[in-house]
């Protein structure tokens, strides 16, 4: 059968990225998309095959995000945001309902909000790692522990927030009422997906033995990007690093200009992504065996990277892994900690924490990493269980038995 699809996500590359894969093969198969997001992505979503819809999204504005990358602001940024997403979607689409929804884990709330008032199957799709009765992303992430304690209510929840992350519970709350939702909050935030897509290899998931077919763990969904520009490799011999920070928590220019210090004559070559944060120009003029560039694709740099270096973001640790890319991790925030804490735990990075980041120890670090034996063997294991996951083939294929099983 042929379904009308919505997908729901704010326009963060990570977060959209993976998606369009999946939409690409959706479309083959002859289903319908809309696909609800920010105006700064639509055209890499029509390319997809998609009908974009787009909202003013605070993610596309820079300006916006200063100051508001980590926990408690960048959740009542999203809060907001979502916001106007669900507001979008319900006035675009309220005579043109979808079959189903299909929602981004940064876009939870709203997206499940919207499937719950239209009475409509839902699929959370999810970058990071997943959440059951065994492992809760939320407690790894505001206490760093790996707790296989379930967080089923409104006090627990409570409890594993820091103090200022309750003024995005509140608002919660709040949106909740607003929607004509009963469920308690903390009832509401925990509860386990019907079903949902993993981005991620099982063998990445913490505790992954302990997801039921409630979750399909197809990989990275990786599609063509030409709409990012190219990237040409040099004559030059020296082994390659790439150097990103993401697409959120870039407003780094000291960071930036660290790695140029550390490796200017260095027998590196060096490729530099600041992302909208930072001008390029800041950094100064570069030596030959540096660029620096606000985005160029990845992908094509990994080809022929020896070691790359991240704050951890789960988007770019995974594009590392695809192409069993050693990993450099320079934790930013605490959001990331969960991420770093697992790439370190299964031997695929040595993390610099930035108390001890210097140009010396940034030198030193990517040297040693570049020659671990250790950690080539385990990304290469990983990249193994990236190939065998399916990708955005199988994670369609999940995403159509499931909705067949429901809607029949």
């Amino acid at each position: 059968m042929s379904l009308h699809l919505l997908f729901m996500s704010m326009p963060q590359p990570g977060h959209v990225f993976p998606n369009l894969a999946v939409i690409e093969e959706l479309v083959r198969e002859g289903h319908r998309v809309t696909f609800v997001t920010g105006a700064s992505v639509t055209d890499a979503v029509a390319e997809a095959g998609a009908t974009a819809v787009p909202y003013d999204s605070l993610f596309d504005r820079p300006e916006q995000l200063k100051g508001s990358t980590d926990g408690a602001d960048m959740a009542l940024v999203a809060h907001e945001d979502g916001l106007v997403m669900l507001a979008t979607a319900e006035s675009s689409l309220t005579d043109d309902r979808p079959d189903a929804v299909l929602y981004d884990t940064m876009t939870a709330q709203v997206g499940r909000v919207l499937a719950e008032k239209w009475g409509l199957p839902s699929i959370q799709l999810n970058p990071m790692f997943a959440s059951n009765e065994k492992f809760n992303m939320m407690r790894a992430m505001f206490t760093q522990e790996e707790s296989d304690a379930p967080v089923d209510n409104t006090e627990s929840v409570a409890a594993v927030m820091p103090p200022e992350m309750q003024q995005w519970f509140a608002k919660t709350t709040a949106m909740l009422v607003d929607n004509g939702i009963d469920t308690p909050v903390g009832e509401w935030i925990a509860r386990v997906p019907d079903f949902g897509i993993v981005y991620l290899p099982r063998a990445f998931q913490y505790a992954g033995e302990l997801f039921d077919e409630r979750f399909a763990f197809v990989g990275p969904c990786i599609s063509d990007r030409s709409f990012l520009g190219t990237w040409q490799a040099s004559d030059t011999e020296l082994p390659v690093v790439l150097v990103s920070l993401g697409t959120v928590v870039n407003d780094r220019p000291e960071f930036f200009k660290t790695v140029v210090a550390a490796f200017t004559g260095a027998p590196f070559h060096v490729v530099i992504t600041v992302g909208k944060g930072v001008d390029p120009a800041v950094l100064g003029p570069l030596p030959e065996n540096i660029e620096a560039h606000a985005f160029v694709p990845h992908l094509a740099v990994l080809e022929h990277a020896r070691v790359c270096i991240t704050h951890g973001g789960m988007g770019g640790v995974m594009e590392a892994l695809t192409q069993a890319v050693p990993l450099l991790v320079v934790p930013q925030t605490y959001a990331s900690a969960a991420i770093v804490h697992r790439v370190d735990e299964l031997g695929l990075a040595r993390v610099l924490a930035a108390a001890d980041f210097t140009p010396e120890s940034l030198r030193n670090a990517v040297e040693e990493t570049a020659v671990d034996e250790g950690i080539h063997k385990n990304v290469q294991d990983m990249q193994r269980h990236i190939q065998e996951a399916g990708g955005a083939r199988r994670a369609a294929r999940e995403i159509e038995n499931y909705l067949r099983r429901v809607l029949s």
